[in-house]
């Protein structure tokens, strides 16, 4: 029975030994740390906001494109630029104006049944990340990738969580504001 566990333990070590990430930068944003780390076997630069207390942050734009920019320098200068497909930033509730801004732009948007709580057509990922492509950091941050000669083509979300909120003529409704988000690259 003892060699099984030790069979699966060392099963579990060598999964772990084949990740292929590497933190490139690790700053303090509010209460939050935010890092950044690099995927170079899926390709994905990660920015993580880390709570010491597992609470929500409170990433604003400025930096989030800040550390987006310092981590493209530390790449370039290591000659590691070319090993990124997609940018994941986690949890959207860890940056509160996109947060806002995806509630605000699905209560009054014709595709968006908000007593339904979900999209009229297609998926809610798909629905989501429409919407969050044309958010004001997305330009941002493509002015950031264009020296590098990347930029953002589509946003992917998955896991999007509704929640009721207020809605005009003093009803109640549903609305998106939370998913994880990847900003999928592609070269200029």
């Amino acid at each position: 029975m003892i060699r099984i566990y030790i069979a699966i333990l060392l099963f579990i070590v060598s999964l772990y030994s084949l990740a292929d990430e590497q933190i490139v930068l690790n700053r303090q944003a509010n209460d939050c740390s935010l890092r950044t780390e690099i995927d170079y076997t899926w390709q994905v630069l990660t920015v993580r906001a880390l709570h010491p207390d597992h609470k929500r942050c409170n990433i604003d734009k400025n930096d989030l494109v800040e550390i987006i920019s310092q981590t493209l320098d530390t790449l370039k200068k290591n000659n590691n630029l070319d090993t990124i497909r997609s940018i994941f930033i986690g949890r959207l509730v860890d940056y509160p104006r996109l947060s806002e801004y995806l509630q605000k732009q699905s209560v009054n948007n014709d595709n968006w049944d908000i007593a339904g709580g979900k999209p009229r057509a297609g998926s809610i990922n798909t629905y989501v990340g429409t919407l969050l492509l044309k958010a004001g950091v997305i330009t941002e941050i493509n002015t950031v990738l264009a020296p590098y000669r990347l930029k953002i083509k589509g946003v992917s979300t998955e896991k999007v969580l509704v929640t009721e909120t207020a809605v005009p003529k003093g009803k109640r409704g549903k609305v998106p504001y939370d998913a994880l988000v990847w900003f999928v690259l592609d070269a200029m």
